[in-house]
């Protein structure tokens, strides 16, 4: 088994590393590999990667390192965030994409009024939010919505992810 997000991830720079290095397959596929990361299910990889506002389908050869980074920080975040509320859902943030999936494949909206959609991914349903996470080569810049992660040492980074795009790095 891979390493266990909780209790065993690995630092931002090595976890970065060896998700770029999975070559031409889809980021929600590395993530749902056991061998890559134990415990990791559907819900959590299609959350992971809504909050690193990457599409399922973006080969893990084309992420920047910073989109690698923006996953490591999701990942570890999401994990976080449903083990602190001991998986009671109705404590997650309000603007998860885990609120708006349980849709049957019928259409739905985030809170901000972007439409969710469902794809097959890595043979499994797919829920992802089109406007929020298109797919890149990993090297578009994406000023507008850019999101901040946080790396390993627990400084801000800026990631211009929203729409995918590697961008700029700005430490704070």
């Amino acid at each position: 088994l891979g390493f266990d997000p909780l209790l065993d991830l690995p630092a931002s720079g090595v976890f970065a590393e060896a998700l770029m290095r999975r070559g031409h397959g889809a980021v929600k596929g590395a993530l749902l590999d056991q061998r890559f990361t134990a415990g990791v299910g559907n819900w959590i990889a299609d959350e992971v990667l809504f909050q690193a506002r990457l599409h399922p389908e973006t080969s893990c050869s084309s992420l920047s390192a910073v989109q690698a980074t923006a996953v490591w920080s999701s990942l570890k975040m999401v994990v976080e965030t449903a083990c602190k509320a001991n998986a009671d859902s109705t404590l997650f943030p309000k603007d998860w994409l885990f609120h708006y999936r349980w849709t049957g494949k019928k259409a739905s909206k985030m809170p901000s009024g972007h439409a969710v959609s469902f794809s097959t991914v890595a043979s499994r349903t797919t829920a992802f939010v089109p406007a929020l996470q298109k797919k890149t080569d990993g090297g578009v810049k994406a000023e507008k919505g850019a999101i901040k992660v946080k790396s390993e040492g627990g400084e801000d980074v800026t990631a211009a992810a929203a729409a995918g795009g590697g961008g700029s790095v700005i430490k704070k």
